[in-house]
């Protein structure tokens, strides 16, 4: 009778098959019914999931994003800098260029004025002792330096400055080589002396022949 009440059942008016089957029917709605209601709520916890699966990986996506942004920025960066670097050394080149480029222009004035001014022996060499001669193309450049070197040596000359004495003396070939030297270079004798050799193409064992065959003649 209370399995009845609960399900609005008159037990009065049915047999009592009838009212088993209704009662079993009854049931069987029941439990269709949570079997209906445990697939939703199953239904509904997997689309949960695959919301969160989603969601992850949407955020995965935007770290990965982040990442590579950075990455790229990082590369602009070093591209930057490199091109900076490549900036600074190309402008110290031409800022060594356009002091190479003064100084061959200076030097280049200079022996120029001392060309036209009247050769004198006060001119060549304003110190005291021997007078040493202005070099003229057409001279033997050995003979003439080898003068050049007694005479620096009689008067008493600091090596450090034949290179410069010299350069105010020379003409022809011998200028071009001291001029086409750089500007260290070109305050070091023995490198001058060496570029005024090679620019009249006479090598080391030229220099021996020649000097032999003078003291042959000499005796």
């Amino acid at each position: 009778r209370k399995a009845c009440n609960d399900r609005g059942l008159d037990p009065s008016n049915l047999d009592k098959e009838e009212l088993l089957a209704q009662l079993y029917g009854y049931e069987s709605r029941q439990q269709e019914e949570v079997v209906t209601a445990v697939k939703l709520k199953e239904l509904e916890l997997e689309k949960l999931k695959l919301e969160l699966e989603t969601a992850k990986e949407h955020q995965s996506r935007q770290q990965e994003e982040v990442v590579t942004t950075v990455k790229l920025k990082e590369l602009e960066l070093e591209k930057f800098k490199l091109e900076l670097e490549a900036t600074k050394e190309h402008h110290a080149a031409e800022c060594q260029k356009l002091v190479e480029e003064r100084r061959l222009l200076e030097t280049k004035l200079a022996l120029e004025g001392h060309k036209h001014t009247p050769h004198t022996p006060a001119a060549a060499e304003s110190t005291k002792g021997p007078k040493i001669p202005q070099f003229d193309e057409g001279e033997d450049v050995e003979v003439y330096l080898t003068t050049f070197e007694r005479l620096a040596t009689a008067n008493e000359w600091p090596k450090s400055k034949w290179a410069p004495k010299l350069a105010a003396l020379l003409s022809g070939k011998a200028r071009e080589a001291f001029v086409q030297l750089s500007e260290q270079d070109s305050m070091d004798y023995e490198k001058v002396k060496h570029a005024i050799y090679e620019k009249y193409e006479l090598t080391a064992e030229e220099y021996r022949r020649r000097f032999r065959n003078s003291r042959k003649k000499n005796t």
